[in-house]
């Protein structure tokens, strides 16, 4: 008997020995054949480390943090990483995906594919090269994103019943016109319209559900949609650097033969394109911390896609795009859709993202959708995204409740929403008790910070939300109608709660385009505005005057239509901007409005120390 204790006592010290805690991949070192991941025989790939991670777990309790040591290097995912409840921290622990890499040979995690095989065209500085089935909407050269073939106006399109004329372009001998789009950026909305046909060589076509989809209003005819440049032709190709991908179909219509074109004085060289739409893909999980990587290159390709669902004999055309506000849009059957994240997840919690990097990515970087709670993302930078850099929540009210207390802090956002001009900063449409805080945002068209979803509808709580010490620059704006902080309805938890929203501490620099800096738009409730610093500084030599809208100034602070319990107090701003409004210049009235002591009178330290507050801060704990 005694033997038998001693035999299952040495066998459960080589079951507890068998847990690792530290596993190691490295791209140039590495192999998956290797059994046990260590520091001296490490994997190769994340998907190896991460199926031996999810096997122990599986067999064992934790009993601390497992951390994932990845080297710099370059990780190229041929397939999404997919992450669910199999592969979550329990016990109060965590896995750790934490890179090594340093800032000559940071740790990144990709789906781009180098172009190589170009050769010359023999009458223009254009190059090509075969990519077979390859097609994406961005193509990078030494990792800056490069111009899809366009023209720098609108070419002399008028807008009609039907399309668009030209009295000045013949589009006759245009190749691939159904590619074409063109490109409309009016109030809020941005467009991307695809082109059905030619008639009589300066009328281009669009598909009558298109057509009325995208101009919302079939009976106004005119000023819908009118075109700022046209992009996405073989005929366009005349800069330095701009690219044009000819979709080449076999006889039973799949495209598997795609030519690129180049313009460029040589032989093009680290020429990358995306192959995935997504890196990580996670669902029912939780307890997971992404530290030191780098996120890049992905693609979303359905506006360039053919749409076989159009309720017309007209002959198919592509999707084109049309956001209905910041990332939602809708599809010719007036389904809602939010665009992707090229990281994203759902039903996820205690997740983290910490000193991450997220570029060249595009669609929104990342994404936390339903049933997404106590999620962090902190001292993280977003650079070159097509659409918004961060979304958390939903555009479904009915699901609110499953999203709180998620956590937006410390990160750098710059030149965001480069494709779809619609899309915004950091983007909270339906979630509770969100904090953001202490971000930097610049070089974005339209909004900075986008907290609530719902029009005229004040009985939707989209829970009480932190909006602090944000550094806000809006300089680079060219969409109107938004603001470097922008709400929508009732910003508190529920009917009898008592706590606001508050819009604290902000620092706002050139907002130029109507209608405000810290803009409430419909039915904005439950909101304390307080201590925000609101400038002009000497980059805009004078603020653009509204488009379609009433007045001729921007203001700071504005509380709009039919807002109430708002609080504007000891805000700043300088005499370029419009003081807020009384509760009597409300379009729709608003109620218990209290607007007070708001100046353009303040000494140089009070602006110094909200501007010494705001935006990233050296000393953020993250952990």
């Amino acid at each position: 008997m005694r033997n038998k204790f001693l035999l299952i006592f040495l066998l459960s010290l080589i079951k507890i020995n068998s847990q690792n805690y530290h596993f190691y991949i490295s791209d140039n070192l590495g192999s998956d054949s290797s059994i046990d991941g260590s520091q001296t025989n490490p994997f190769k790939t994340i998907g190896k480390a991460k199926s031996v991670i999810r096997n122990q777990l599986v067999s064992f309790p934790m009993t601390q943090d497992i951390i994932v040591h990845i080297a710099g290097g370059n990780y190229s995912l041929s397939q999404s990483l997919e992450f669910n409840a199999l592969d979550s921290g329990n016990n109060g622990h965590f896995v750790i995906y934490q890179g090594e890499g340093d800032i000559t040979n940071k740790t990144i995690i990709n789906s781009g594919q180098t172009i190589t095989g170009w050769t010359k065209l023999a009458d223009r500085n254009i190059y090509q090269a075969n990519i077979g089935a390859l097609y994406s909407r961005q193509v990078y050269i030494d990792g800056i994103k490069a111009t899809r073939a366009r023209s720098e106006n609108n070419m002399g399109l008028i807008e009609t019943t039907k399309g668009y004329f030209s009295n000045w372009t013949n589009f006759s001998n245009w190749t691939n016109i159904k590619d074409v789009e063109l490109i409309s950026n009016m109030h809020w909305r941005s467009r991307r319209i695809p082109i059905d046909s030619v008639c009589n060589g300066s009328q281009l076509m669009i598909n009558n559900v298109i057509w009325d989809h995208f101009t919302h209003n079939a009976a106004m005819n005119f000023v819908i949609a009118p075109v700022n440049w046209i992009e996405n032709a073989f005929e366009l190709l005349d800069e330095l650097n701009e690219w044009y991908i000819d979709k080449l179909s076999n006889s039973n219509n799949i495209t598997d033969n795609n030519i690129i074109y180049l313009v460029t004085n040589n032989s093009p060289l680290n020429v990358v394109i995306p192959t995935l739409d997504n890196l990580i893909i996670g669902n029912d999980v939780k307890n997971i911390k992404f530290k030191n990587l780098s996120f890049n290159y992905t693609k979303w390709n359905e506006p360039s896609e053919i749409n076989t669902d159009l309720k017309t004999p007209i002959s198919s055309t592509n999707h084109g795009f049309s956001n209905e506000q910041a990332d939602m849009y809708k599809d010719v059957r007036g389904n809602q859709k939010l665009i992707p994240g090229a990281i994203t997840f759902t039903n996820a919690s205690n997740i983290h993202f910490i000193n991450d990097e997220f570029e060249h990515l595009g669609s929104t970087a990342l994404s936390f959708g339903p049933g997404s709670s106590n999620n962090i993302i902190c001292s993280s930078k977003f650079s070159d995204i097509a659409a918004s850099a961060i979304r958390v929540g939903t555009t479904d009210y009915s699901i609110i409740n499953g999203i709180h207390d998620n956590l937006i802090i410390n990160n750098s956002i710059n030149n965001i929403a480069n494709e779809y001009s619609g899309s915004v900063g950091i983007f909270i449409p339906y979630a509770k008790n969100t904090t953001i805080k202490n971000n930097t945002l610049s070089n974005f068209p339209y909004t900075g910070i986008s907290v609530g979803w719902g029009w005229d509808n004040e009985m939707e709580y989209v829970g009480v939300n932190n909006i602090s010490n944000n550094k806000i620059d809006c300089t680079e704006q060219i969409v109107p109608d938004g603001g470097a902080i922008y709400t929508l309805n009732a910003q508190k938890k529920d009917l009898n709660d008592n706590n606001y929203t508050q819009i604290i501490g902000n620092y706002i620099i050139n907002q130029h385009f109507y209608r405000s800096a810290i803009y409430m738009d419909q039915k904005s409730s439950y909101i304390l505005v307080e201590n925000n610093l609101i400038e002009k500084d000497n980059r805009l030599s004078s603020l653009e005057p509204k488009k379609y809208c009433v007045d001729n100034y921007v203001k700071s602070i504005e509380a709009w239509y039919g807002s109430k319990s708002v609080n504007i107090i000891n805000n700043y701003y300088n005499n370029f901007y419009a003081a807020p409004p009384l509760q009597s210049n409300c379009v729709v009235p608003c109620t218990d409005l209290i607007v007070n002591n708001n100046t353009t009178t303040y000494s140089m330290s009070t602006a110094a120390n909200i501007i010494a507050a705001s935006g990233v801060q050296s000393n953020i704990n993250c952990n």
